[in-house]
């Protein structure tokens, strides 16, 4: 698979930021006053390799920012090859924080379980940030936010966007 242009990066990563920002969206309104408490079916998956699966910048970082992005890769992908080229630096140079979950297998493995990836990363997210945050993602990596915002409810109060690129959405 051929990388997209540096051109394209830049237009989409705008896009996004002006999103993310509220100038396309009416600004973050959810969750103002805090993230939920966990809710949902019980996540299946080791703690720590829940914990271990999702990377953030340093708190300070995370504080600091305009806003926190969570970034989910696609199928038969690492994280570092669908984000570290492209959205990360984007986004951390329009003042974004980013964190990034890597799905076991590669995505490759059961929906559900990776969909625990995703949950415990939003969460981890969102408490280190002390407030919701973004979420991105890519092919499968658009999909399985949903999924988590629709049977974790805890989920979805911490989520302020959703943004799926390349996902199953018809646009």
């Amino acid at each position: 698979m051929r990388a997209p242009t540096r051109p394209v990066v830049g237009l989409a990563a705008t896009l996004l930021a002006a999103v993310l920002a509220g100038v396309l969206v009416g600004g973050p309104t959810a969750n103002a006053v805090g993230p939920a408490a966990p809710s949902g079916p019980a996540l299946t998956q080791p703690q720590e390799r829940l914990r271990s699966a999702t990377d953030c910048q340093p708190l300070a970082e995370l504080r600091a920012a305009r806003r926190v992005v969570l970034l989910v890769h696609g199928t038969g992908e690492k994280r570092a090859e669908t984000w570290s080229w492209s959205y990360e630096p984007a986004l951390r140079a329009d003042g974004f924080a980013t964190c990034a979950v890597q799905l076991p297998d590669h995505g490759l493995g059961d929906f559900a379980v990776a969909a625990e990836y995703v949950v415990a990363g939003v969460r981890k997210a969102s408490r280190r940030a002390g407030r919701p945050v973004a979420v991105i993602g890519y092919s499968q990596g658009g999909a399985l936010p949903v999924w988590a915002a629709k049977f974790w409810p805890d989920v979805a109060d911490r989520v302020t966007d959703l943004i799926s690129l390349g996902g199953p959405f018809d646009g």
